[in-house]
């Protein structure tokens, strides 16, 4: 694909190759960057560009007469190895476990180093040149010998691949090792003093840099060099004992000779002609593709890896929601376009599945851009209800694989006929002081907003007191509470009175005769309506207080949430065999209702009833409860057998591993389900929808946030169904982090994501499995114009650190 350049406004254009929106902390990134005024002509960023330190990885940066250490990173020289071998496939047969086994124990890995350097390593030219390196490495002499030849850890593997045409490529990918990352530290350390000394006014202290002809510059420049030949010769020590491996097995020890030999840097800078002009260029995350230069572009532990040649084009030096999705945050529900522009600081509610607990965290970056959004139908049963989502196709949801949570598209996840996580149980710290937890209050509240109307209606020049006559000049605020005028409801209605006495003498009760009543459109031909009026202007006011943050009141307040929905059942609620029922006509009340049941631990559905919104759920536990609080409400008494629409993960025991099993409780057929033996075991914070149907709408302006440490927020459907979400990912790095993967993927899904890949499959490597990443395909497509592929390489062997 063609770059664009970026629309911001800088010293020198930022032009990508990326054809995803960056996000707001990579966009600030490249602005800082592309200000220095020494850059040369352009920044280039590539199709895997992602926040780095200092500078984006995958990120070209020309400079005149000065470079920038922290941009070239510390692991200096950085890069990737490969050759294409006579061999064939069906050659491996049978032998892979050998080969992998000889290649462990011959080419340290991780914190190892070899015993002792051999003569490739010690009759290496450059060691006479150490002495002269930085004096913070004088030490490590030693080390660097018995380093060279070795792998290293993280992303850093060895592997036997096979191309399309069955024949054996080796690769290995790594960099100059502890001695090179040293080195580095030493001058960005070095780079940043200076710009102190000199007060320099950097967009960011990352971004201190040497000016060409200082002595800074030249032991800096002479330092990376010596790293990155160091980088280069230790992949070919290793790439060397690697091939003497292979030929062992698959030619007796016979040695061939390769057909192709790639080597190359991805975090390097070089002096480079361009545009006419010499000057410094830093590649972080990026290969150098001028014409007939061959690349090297890995996938993860086993992913597809490509070969590719450059074409010489001179100047290439995730997924998110529509604007109207309510989003989970600190503050209640919020529209997502809101939390998007607020100049306030907004935390997402984020599930920690370690501790199975809800925590506010922090934004650490979002984006908005243009992208196909799709409509998916959920649902709690088979019945398809009209409960949608609008995202992009590709948006990571939480699942279920196996028993484990895991994150998907949700397009695999539809196609799949399987489900998206719920959370059912929020419980966060409350904000309301003792006195403030007023239980009658908060009844009196959910009876008000279900039957009931609030008048606050003062006239600018009113006195602010209650000391006034209820016809008065002043005072228009009072609340109506209508009640139909029924003998049974002669109780109900004599402590809704006894209730608002509470809080003010100012309470009165009338008659609505039949023919004039007209309340909410309808009318009781029979007895008319009871109309119970509170004219306190204070207490009226402390309603209008508490609306206005009434969702995270509920949300952060269970046992306020249970008598708020007691008298909201109480005015406009019906129980029929296990179910309770809320008839809602005004949208806007769901959001309360949503965080009632979040902070209860209720999982509810919502379907259309002609003009009216239905919410039901049954949960016995929560039933019992409110049979105790509700007085018009009346609710049989229920089994003691748990009874409820959640999903349930019983966590179990087997062969050492713990595993958790669903267990619907939905009542089928009239029967329920005794999960009395699970008790201690269970996780009732979240339950499970099925995606159904999807419908194309079209291009639209979506939005996108990276949420701190799980990485996970809380979305609602149209009909207020809370959906469990991972930050889209930016660019073709990685997914998540190293910690978010091991907690995330199971032993079972590495096994499964490497299938036919000789490699470890434990949990000292599941931070990299092919899951973590995102798919190398997306990279590839993206710089059509500036590589083209000569070889798509599939792993079978895979050595990893």
């Amino acid at each position: 694909m063609p770059y664009e350049p970026l629309k911001i406004r800088t010293e020198k254009p930022v032009l990508s190759w990326a054809d995803h929106e960056l996000g707001s902390a990579e966009i600030k990134m490249a602005k800082n960057v592309a200000s220095l005024p020494f850059v040369y002509k352009h920044v280039a960023l590539m199709p895997d560009v992602h926040l780095g330190k200092g500078a984006l990885v995958g990120s070209v940066i020309a400079t005149e007469d000065a470079v920038i250490p922290a941009a070239v990173g510390v692991d200096i020289g950085c890069g990737m190895a490969a050759i294409k071998t006579p061999y064939k496939a069906e050659q491996l047969e049978g032998k892979l476990k050998q080969i992998r086994s000889e290649i462990e124990a011959t080419i340290p890995v991780g914190f190892d180093e070899n015993k002792e350097a051999d003569k490739t390593v010690t009759n290496w030219q450059n060691w006479r040149d150490f002495k002269d390196l930085h004096k913070g490495v004088q030490k490590l002499e030693s080390k660097a010998l018995k380093q060279m030849g070795s792998l290293g850890g993280g992303n850093h593997f060895i592997e036997v691949c096979l191309d399309t045409e069955d024949q054996i490529w080796l690769m290995l990918h790594s960099g100059s090792r502890h001695i090179g990352n040293k080195l580095a530290q030493c001058h960005i350390g070095t780079a940043k003093e200076l710009a102190k000394l000199a007060s320099l006014s950097l967009p960011d202290p990352d971004l201190a840099y040497f000016v060409a002809g200082t002595d800074e510059f030249v032991a800096y420049w002479h330092d990376l060099q010596w790293a990155q030949n160091y980088a280069r010769f230790n992949r070919d020590v290793m790439m060397q004992r690697f091939k003497q491996i292979i030929d062992k097995y698959l030619a007796g020890g016979k040695p061939n000779k390769p057909l192709l030999s790639v080597n190359c840097h991805h975090n390097y800078a070089e002096k480079e002609l361009h545009f006419g002009q010499e000057v410094y260029v830093t590649r972080k995350g990026a290969v150098r593709a001028r014409e007939e230069d061959y690349g090297i572009i890995p996938g993860s532990m086993g992913a597809k890896s490509y070969i590719v040649k450059g074409k010489g084009n001179h100047d290439s030096y995730c997924s998110c929601f529509p604007a109207k999705t309510l989003i989970l945050t600190d503050q209640g529900l919020m529209n997502i376009e809101d939390v998007f522009n607020s100049s306030t600081a907004v935390k997402l509610i984020s599930y920690d599945q370690e501790s199975q607990t809800f925590i506010p965290k922090k934004i650490i970056d979002k984006s908005v851009r243009n992208a196909l959004v799709n409509q998916y139908s959920l649902s709690q049963t088979r019945r398809r209800l009209e409960n949608t989502i609008c995202c992009t196709p590709d948006h990571p949801f939480a699942t279920y694989n196996r028993g484990e949570l895991v994150y998907d598209s949700i397009e695999r996840i539809a196609n799949n006929q399987s489900g998206v996580i719920i959370p059912t149980q929020i419980s966060l710290p409350s904000n309301l002081s003792f006195e403030e937890q007023d239980q009658n209050f908060y009844y009196l509240l959910g009876l008000i907003l279900s039957d009931g109307t609030i008048h606050l209606n003062k006239r600018a020049n009113a006195p602010d007191t209650n000391q006034r006559p209820r016809e008065g000049k002043y005072l228009q605020s009072y609340i109506h509470i209508f009640q139909a005028n029924k003998p049974e409801k002669k109780e109900f209605i004599n402590h809704i009175e006894t209730l608002l006495k509470i809080y003010s003498d100012k309470v009165s009760i009338r008659i609505i005769s039949p023919e004039k009543s007209d309340v909410q459109d309808q009318i009781i031909a029979e007895k008319g309506w009871i109309e119970l009026t509170i004219s306190d202007l204070d207490f009226v006011n402390r309603v209008n207080k508490t609306l206005s943050n009434l969702s995270n009141i509920l949300l952060t307040n269970p046992w306020l949430a249970l008598h708020f929905l007691a008298g909201y059942l109480d005015g406009d609620g019906s129980y029929n065999r296990y179910t309770i029922s809320i008839s809602v006509v005004k949208r806007e009340i769901f959001s309360p209702l949503v965080c009632i049941f979040l902070s209860l631990g209720v999982a509810y559905k919502v379907y259309r009833n002609r003009d009216h919104y239905v919410i039901e759920f049954r949960d016995n536990v929560i039933i019992n409860k409110l049979r105790e609080i509700c007085k018009r409400l009346q609710i049989q008494e229920l089994s003691k057998r748990f009874y409820s629409d959640r999903l349930l993960l019983a966590k179990t025991m087997i062969d050492g591993e713990s595993k958790c099993e669903n267990l619907t409780t939905m009542a089928k057929q009239e029967k329920m389900v005794s999960v009395h033996k699970f008790e201690g075991q269970l996780d009732k914070t979240l339950a499970m929808n099925r995606v159904f149907d999807l419908e194309t709408v079209g291009k639209t302006r979506v939005y996108n946030f990276t949420v701190e440490d799980n990485h996970n927020y809380i979305v609602f459907t149209d009909f207020y169904t809370p959906v469990l979400v991972h930050n889209c990912s930016h660019g073709a790095g990685r997914l998540m982090s190293r910690t978010q993967a091991k907690k995330q993927f199971t032993l079972d899904d590495l096994i499964s994501q490497t299938e036919g890949v000789e490699c470890r499959k434990d949990r000292g490597v599941l931070d990299e499995i092919p899951g973590a990443y995102k798919p190398i395909e997306t990279v590839i497509n993206q710089q059509s114009d500036l590589v083209e592929v000569v070889a798509t390489l599939k792993q079978v062997l895979c050595v990893k650190g």
